[in-house]
């Protein structure tokens, strides 16, 4: 049945989500160390750990409000219609983040040979 499909996807979606978070939020601890050194490594550690608290924040709220936009008073929304903009600009803000990343990380190995 769909439901049944739809709930193995969800499953193994957020499962991999999960594993991915985690496993490159082990990484920062050395990255950060790594590349800025040990000196004011609480104050990094502490700024790289708001980023997702404030990240989550934001694309809350303007998933809420992406929601509420194909909404009609009172009712709800089901379908793509309802949170494919969720998605894509959520998708947008990551190719986003990859790149700035890439680009750090580029310039990083650069300086380093």
């Amino acid at each position: 049945s769909a439901i049944k499909d739809s709930s193995w996807s969800l499953t193994l979606t957020v499962g991999l989500v999960a594993m991915s978070y985690g496993g490159s939020w082990v990484l920062i601890v050395g990255i950060l160390a790594d590349r800025y050194g040990r000196a004011h490594f609480g104050k990094d550690y502490g700024l790289m750990a708001m980023g997702p608290a404030i990240s989550g924040l934001i694309f809350n709220a303007s998933s809420a409000s992406l929601y509420q936009s194909h909404t009609e008073s009172g009712a709800s929304c089901v379908g793509e219609v309802c949170y494919g903009m969720s998605f894509l600009v959520t998708a947008l803000a990551a190719f986003v983040g990859c790149l700035v990343l890439s680009a750090m990380s580029y310039g990083h190995c650069a300086s380093a040979n």
